[in-house]
């Protein structure tokens, strides 16, 4: 954690969908309270289909209609806030250029100005030598890098990731946490990530929220004690994972 400010503030967060055809609600998030504070590498960790991604576009203000608080820095703005999705969410008649810059033109920025951050984005991201491709002609790996630099560019103070590994092979996947991890140290950005892989979740987090199934609460809270860089092949990882492990309800 860099500082004891909350980027984000939950308190009792609940929310119920409507199922038309079926004539029911279905609960999706019970009374969800926690602080994510500002600089701080965030996880929620749960069994798939457990609202781990409803309770993400809850806190980015993509999903409407929860009851109880849920509260951003009022320093934050939403053109501050990022978001990388699981399915790449790029669009396949834009370039590499122009997926990534896209950001960067809704805010009306100069032409210059964008060649200028995207070049640079692109860049340390690997993908200078990508730029005129389409999506159609990259592979997952380097389509979820096109993802991550897009949501850069903007040079937020949160993003939010709904697995933005969990498409990939496991060397790339790998690969791609650890320049996350860089960048973040770098630019003391707030991001929030949802994963249903504990080991993950303990190489990438400051602080991991266990969460149930649905309807999703926060089961139980975890202080990451384990130091920077994080070697996955020790008595202590494994120790964690485990403890962790236990905790999960399938």
């Amino acid at each position: 954690m860099k500082k004891n400010i909350p980027a984000i503030h939950l308190h009792n967060c609940s929310l119920e969908f409507t199922l038309q055809l079926q004539f029911k609600t279905l609960k999706v998030l019970d009374h969800v309270t926690v602080d994510i504070m500002e600089g701080e590498f965030f996880v929620f960790l749960g069994p798939s289909g457990s609202g781990k991604s409803t309770l993400l576009r809850v806190m980015s203000g993509l999903e409407k209609g929860y009851t109880g608080d849920v509260m951003v820095s009022p320093v934050i703005t939403k053109n501050d806030i990022s978001f990388v999705f699981q399915q790449f969410a790029l669009f396949p008649w834009l370039t590499v250029y122009e997926n990534i810059a896209l950001g960067l033109r809704s805010r009306h920025e100069s032409d210059a100005m964008i060649k200028n951050k995207v070049m640079s984005m692109a860049h340390e991201l690997g993908l200078h030598k990508f730029l005129a491709s389409y999506p159609r002609e990259l592979s997952g790996g380097m389509k979820q890098r096109v993802g991550i630099a897009r949501a850069l560019v903007t040079e937020p103070k949160i993003i939010f990731m709904d697995e933005p590994f969990s498409g990939l092979d496991s060397f790339t996947a790998s690969t791609l946490r650890q320049e996350l991890l860089k960048i973040w140290a770098e630019r003391k950005i707030t991001i929030v990530l949802v994963t249903h892989l504990v080991a993950e979740a303990i190489e990438l987090a400051d602080r991991i929220a266990v969460v149930t199934q649905r309807p999703a609460t926060i089961e139980k809270l975890f202080e990451n004690p384990l130091s920077r860089p994080r070697q996955a092949r020790t008595k202590a990882f494994y120790t964690l994972e485990d403890t962790i492990t236990a905790i999960i309800k399938p």
